[in-house]
């Protein structure tokens, strides 16, 4: 047998390297120099088009990869209250999960910050998103949200707000009372921290103070950089 298939079956996939989890997984080592991370980032087309990988082991890969993603996100009987940016991180992590470009995701918002409806209303670059207001109160409306929340993230990993993004969701704060539906937060999510804009004071004060970075896995208190 195999040297690596013996050590998995005696000792768990836990015991392999993430180069030897790739070898087993698609029955080549034509990633071994890959790095794990780079791989979960890696677009869907490069994978499809990469000369190591026959279209078989291609499929494998993304599978595999998509299975990972599903298996954070936790199965709700019922919609979730997202009463606090941590509720909020928690819930969106598996969605912005390892993206090398950026995405805008609107959380509608009902009574007792119940879940009504999710979003995602803009992809964009590895640097930027372009974001069409209309785009983002759309879904607000048709569930009758009386808040939302913001949610994009940072392929760099730091998820420290850029003055566009400030900017921006200031103007969607004011385009929201003219709609009745108020702008409850907007998270930026980085690779091993999030912030808050509404806990940094972002959204109501143009003197706010630095923003306070979250630990991903929501460590209830905060650290600065």
């Amino acid at each position: 047998m195999n040297p690596t298939l013996e050590r998995l079956f005696r000792l768990s996939a836990r015991a392999l390297s993430d180069s030897e989890l790739l070898a087993v997984l698609l029955d080549t080592d034509a990633l071994a120099d890959e790095d794990l991370r780079a791989v979960q980032r890696t677009p869907v087309e490069d994978w499809l088009d990469d000369p190591r990988l026959s279209p078989h082991q291609s499929a494998r890969l993304l599978v595999a990869l998509e299975l990972g993603r599903r298996s954070l996100q936790q199965p709700e009987r019922k919609p979730p209250r997202l009463r606090t940016p941590a509720d909020t991180h928690a819930f969106i992590r598996p969605h912005l999960l390892h993206l090398a470009h950026e995405e805008m995701h609107v959380l509608c918002l009902g009574p007792s910050n119940l879940l009504l409806r999710h979003r995602c209303v803009a992809r964009g670059s590895a640097t930027h998103c372009v974001v069409d207001p209309r785009d983002v109160f759309a879904p607000a409306l048709a569930a009758r949200a009386t808040a939302l929340v913001l949610v994009h993230n940072h392929p760099s990993g730091d998820p420290t707000p850029s003055s566009h993004d400030v900017a921006l969701t200031r103007q969607l704060r004011e385009a929201g009372r003219a709609l009745c539906i108020r702008l409850a937060d907007h998270l930026v999510v980085g690779d091993a921290t999030w912030c808050s804009m509404l806990a940094a004071g972002l959204l109501d004060s143009e003197s706010a103070a630095p923003p306070q970075l979250m630990e991903a896995r929501c460590t209830p208190s905060p650290r600065r950089r």
